[in-house]
């Protein structure tokens, strides 16, 4: 049943496939993006980023202050090294009562081998940075197909769009989040079989 392109919502978005996704994904993105720009966001974040370089006034090349001391980056660093100044230390409880022999002591060891192989700390500590720099981070989970394991990248927070809005718990509460990467359009062209 194809339903007139008007009754696309939230809660009735078009099904995959269908030619109205990319317009319907579009418009939740230009959403997002007049909300940013009309709190000023991107500005702000800017700014954030001028002083923690020691950049007086407009982050456009303004000459820096005459403190000697960047007391705003001096901060922030002090944070981020107590943030990520010790390893956090996981350990694998059974809730269950079936207590296996030894299946704990092996996740827990398998746990901290993930946290070593993947360098978990240093994720910690960039993820720490852009957060007291920019005031937010956002983090994508993914699962790693080749290696059969979670993965986490931290994107740049120019590119997140979240839906207007508070909420409260942002990974269950928001109704649409986007984020806009940069591509060429010859390698979408290629990657979708159409021309222009």
């Amino acid at each position: 049943m194809d339903t007139d392109k008007k009754e696309w919502s939230l809660a009735n978005p078009p099904p995959k496939g269908h030619a109205d996704v990319a317009d319907f994904a579009l418009n939740l993105f230009e959403i997002s993006k007049l909300e940013l720009e009309r709190l000023g966001k991107h500005a702000d974040m800017l700014a954030n980023y001028g002083l923690y370089r020691r950049k007086s006034g407009d982050v456009t090349g303004q000459a820096p202050s005459k403190t000697p001391v960047n007391l705003y980056f001096a901060n922030i660093e002090r944070t981020v090294a107590n943030i990520t100044s010790r390893e956090p230390i996981g350990e694998v409880k059974d809730l269950d009562g079936t207590e296996e022999d030894g299946a704990e002591a092996e996740l827990s060891s398998k746990l901290t081998k993930w946290w070593k192989e993947t360098k978990e700390q240093t994720i910690i500590r960039t993820t720490a940075r852009q957060m007291e720099i920019y005031g937010v981070t956002y983090e994508k989970p993914s699962w790693n197909k080749e290696k059969a394991e979670p993965a986490i990248a931290i994107t740049d927070p120019f590119c997140a769009y979240p839906a207007p809005g508070y909420y409260e718990n942002i990974d269950t509460d928001i109704p649409f989040f986007s984020f806009a990467y940069l591509k060429y359009k010859d390698e979408i062209e290629k990657k979708f079989g159409v021309d222009g």
